[in-house]
Order: C-alpha cells, then sequence, then structure tokens
C-alpha cells in the first residue's frame, strides 16, 4: 500500500476515525472519538515513542540491524530481548 503524507479520515456508520501519516507512510496520529494517540519514529521507520490520551506511554530502542532491543512503558513494564526477539534479563 501506497499512502501519501496527510490527514485520512474513515467513517463507518456513526463512527469516525481520522488518521494522519507522515511522509514515509508511517502512522503519526489517531483519533477516534475522544481516543487520541500520537507515533514517533526514527530515520529508519521504526516506533521509537508512542502515547495516548489517556496518558499510557511507551519508548523503544534498536539495535545497529533495526531488532528491537528494549522496551518500556509509563507502567513502569521495562523489557530487554535478544537478536531472535527473545525476552531476556537486563543486561550488566
Amino acid at each position: 500500500m501506497n499512502i501519501k503524507a496527510g490527514e485520512y479520515k474513515l467513517v463507518i456508520g456513526a463512527n469516525s476515525t481520522q488518521k494522519t501519516f507522515d511522509v514515509n507512510g508511517n502512522l503519526v496520529h489517531i483519533k477516534d472519538g475522544s481516543f487520541e494517540a500520537w507515533r514517533e519514529y526514527d530515520s529508519n521507520g521504526k516506533l521509537i515513542h508512542g502515547k495516548n490520551s489517556d496518558g499510557y506511554e511507551s519508548w523503544f530502542d534498536y539495535d545497529t540491524n533495526r531488532h528491537v532491543i528494549h522496551r518500556k512503558d509509563s507502567d513502569g513494564y521495562e523489557v530487554w530481548y535478544d537478536n531472535e526477539g527473545n525476552e531476556i534479563p537486563k543486561p550488566e
């Protein structure tokens, strides 16, 4: 799918969802009723930060091969991953 940057509105029945994409086709904002979410990406198009209107946030770190190696969120959850995406103990 080739998505151009800009805002799109999806209406199904009485519900309306607005989605905004960046120039790379990444979803950067969504609004669905009173709920909103925002996403930030690095130069490789990988998600590095997300937050929503409920106050929840999450952050992601990647290695040089673009594999996620660390994730943490605003609830205090934090996890590390090996090169195959398996959870591992916190590196020393």
